[in-house]
């Protein structure tokens, strides 16, 4: 089987047509890169940027390469070119002109235009509908207030949410939870603004906290969580092997850090008490 190689690379479908008639009309085999006829789907993938690859046999090069060079350098007269339209090769002088022959690449071009102008509309629809919906939100009206977005309740224009983001960039440093009495539920902060989170606290209806956890290497699992206690004591829950399950259990006087109390997770489930080190 012979080898196929480039003889020319083109631009356009209508050069294509042009070239594939004229091998053709010499009876020069001959192939397309991308293959098949050069109509509507080829002009599309050179509108994607690809370009359009005319093949001939190995051993036709130098004749096909001839022959394009014969005809560029005698132009002959436009109506006696053959055109392939993916029919069998004939000449325009072998069949009636048709009259919108030079006219199809501004007719194609309309249809783009017309597409193009239908899908910007579409889109401009969809955003117009986002704002509508956002406008029509049943729950929340939103607003940027001093360094971030504040999401209110509709129902009293108490907070539902505090986004705080100083800097603008899309990461919050701070984000609060507010129930529909406005009462804080919880805080997250990522001071650095990576966007994970480094620790946050869960609060009592009171606005006390209630729990304070910590993701210190910001893997996304607590390495421990703090629940405040009475008498100036708070229990600490570690989860050592970051499985999200906790695994040791300490009770921890506030005042000078003591652990005073220690319990670790049994294989079979629950808790057992420690010796605490001498």
């Amino acid at each position: 089987m012979s080898e196929f190689v480039v003889l020319e690379e083109v631009g356009t479908p209508f050069d294509a047509q042009l070239i594939v008639g004229l091998l053709k009309d010499a009876g020069i085999p001959h192939a397309t890169d991308p293959e098949g006829p050069v109509d509507e789907f080829t002009m599309s993938q050179h509108l994607m940027g690809q370009g359009i690859r005319i093949l001939v046999p190995h051993e036709e090069l130098e004749r096909a390469r001839a022959m394009l060079a014969d005809v560029r350098a005698n132009p002959p007269d436009p109506e006696s070119l053959p055109w392939d339209e993916g029919e069998p090769a004939e000449t325009m002088t072998d069949r009636p002109r048709r009259e919108d022959d030079g006219d199809w690449r501004n007719a194609a071009l309309v249809v783009l235009l017309i597409a193009a102008g239908w899908l910007g509309w579409l889109a401009l629809e969809d955003l117009k509908e986002d704002a509508a919906l956002d406008r029509e939100d049943p729950l929340f009206s939103y607003a940027w207030e001093a360094s971030g977005w504040s999401y209110r309740w509709k129902s009293n224009g108490e907070l539902a949410s505090r986004l705080v983001d100083p800097d603008r960039d899309g990461v919050y440093e701070e984000y609060r939870q507010f129930n529909t009495e406005g009462l804080l539920l919880s805080v997250r902060y990522d001071e650095n603004g990576n966007g994970v989170d480094e620790r946050g606290t869960q609060h009592r209806e009171d606005g006390t906290v209630s729990a304070t956890w910590f993701d210190e290497d910001e893997s996304g699992v607590a390495e421990r969580v703090d629940y405040p206690a009475k008498d100036g004591r708070f229990e600490r829950w570690l989860d050592l092997d970051q499985d999200g399950r906790t695994d040791r259990i300490q009770r921890i006087l506030e005042e000078t850090g003591e652990v005073i109390g220690q319990w670790r997770r049994l294989p079979r489930g629950g808790f057992e008490e420690e010796e605490l080190p001498k």
